[in-house]
């Protein structure tokens, strides 16, 4: 079975960029996700609060 490092590096760099752009994505989601469950407070809720639309 092929790791994950050989499968990135066999794939173009186009698509290698929206694999690391998804995941910052995927990151930022999980992060807010976490911090409004640590305050108790729904994500929109935050999100309003921020002045994110």
């Amino acid at each position: 079975m092929a790791t994950l490092k050989k499968m990135m590096a066999e794939r173009s760099l186009e698509s290698r960029a929206r694999i690391q752009t998804r995941t910052a994505e995927i990151r930022r989601e999980i992060t807010l996700a976490r911090q409004c469950e640590e305050i108790n407070v729904p994500q929109i809720q935050l999100l309003t609060v921020l002045g994110v639309k």
